[in-house]
């Protein structure tokens, strides 16, 4: 699967079950496109997708501080810190 094809699915995603599939494939999103540019960008779709529209807040605050560790250059985006403030973390 190609990242347009793949990030299309996410965005796609209207219910419950499939926010829940897209985000179960964005967690291999770093191992299956190694130092892709929008991967810090993507993991932060699916830490945000999680937060809003699964509710699960544990998961979310762990990839947000994945994210924070592997992609520093994330910080500055004004979408994380929004998310991060919301998520204590």
């Amino acid at each position: 699967m190609s990242v347009p094809t793949l990030l299309t699915l996410f965005e796609a995603a209207n219910t419950f079950k499939q926010k829940n599939i897209a985000v179960s494939i964005l967690e291999y999103f770093e191992e299956d496109f190694p130092n892709h540019p929008s991967t810090a960008q993507v993991l932060l779709g699916a830490a945000k997708m999680v937060a809003d529209d699964l509710d699960d807040f544990k998961t979310a605050k762990i990839l947000m501080r994945q994210l924070r560790r592997k992609h520093p250059v994330i910080y500055a985006d004004e979408t994380y810190q929004t998310l991060r403030k919301i998520l204590n973390t």
